[in-house]
């Protein structure tokens, strides 16, 4: 956990146990809230998949970036909400000081985990995001200590999951936030061997410990685990 998202950075460790896995396993994926150009500033690795703003776009290693045409529609929406979102955080009360705004094109993340009062941000927060919504018919995303507004467009984790399990004989999939719950529910309609995971921290949601059939201990945990995964299949 950073305070700011741009400090958001991807351990060396995982990263070298991704390369090793990616020649050995059917398919290698990150699946994510943030953009597709955001994950691959902080992890480029050949042949990754890369399934960015909630399956709305998508990438192989460094190849060309796939969005919805449906959400491309809405770029214009997004950036006039954007807009009102920084204007709305720059005359917000002195208490809410420390919430950020994250604009990515094609959804807007509103961060309130610097603020002094948690409970107090996610209210006001969650009440402009909610009004937003109402406006333009955007759609609301919790997460931890954000909240995201999206285009309202049937796509998330559990649909980006869909397409990355098709034809594959098991699945190993590893989250730590609400935004990942769809994905789980994928996973468990699959039906086949799968493993879902929740990383632990002080601020995994409760239903996503609940929902997981194990918890693992941290990034660190999961960088020994996928590390172990790769060379007992090397």
């Amino acid at each position: 956990m950073v305070d700011h998202p741009d400090d958001a950075a991807a351990l060396p460790e995982s990263v070298e146990a991704i390369v090793r896995l990616i020649p050995l396993v059917g398919r290698v994926a990150l699946v994510s809230g943030r953009p597709v150009a955001d994950l691959r500033s902080r992890i480029e690795v050949d042949g990754l998949l890369y399934s960015g703003l909630y399956g709305l776009e998508h990438a192989i290693g460094a190849g060309e970036i796939g969005v919805d045409p449906k959400a491309a529609a809405w770029i214009p929406e997004v950036a006039m909400v954007t807009e009102a979102a920084i204007e709305w955080a720059a005359s917000a009360d002195a208490e809410l000081d420390g919430i950020v705004i994250e604009g990515k094109g094609l959804s807007v993340t509103l961060h309130y985990r610097m603020t002094a009062d948690h409970a107090l941000a996610h209210e006001v927060v969650a009440d402009w995001a909610r009004g937003e919504a109402a406006r333009t018919g955007m759609r609301v995303i919790f997460g931890k200590l954000n909240v995201e507004l999206v285009p309202p467009i049937d796509s998330d984790k559990g649909s980006a999951a869909d397409e990355l399990i098709a034809g594959m004989d098991s699945c190993l999939y590893i989250g730590d936030d609400c935004g990942d719950l769809p994905a789980f529910d994928a996973i468990r309609r699959w039906g086949r061997d799968s493993l879902v995971l929740a990383v632990q921290s002080s601020e995994l949601p409760a239903d996503v410990g609940e929902k997981a059939d194990a918890i693992i201990g941290g990034p660190q945990g999961v960088a020994r685990l996928l590390g172990q995964v790769a060379e007992s299949l090397d």
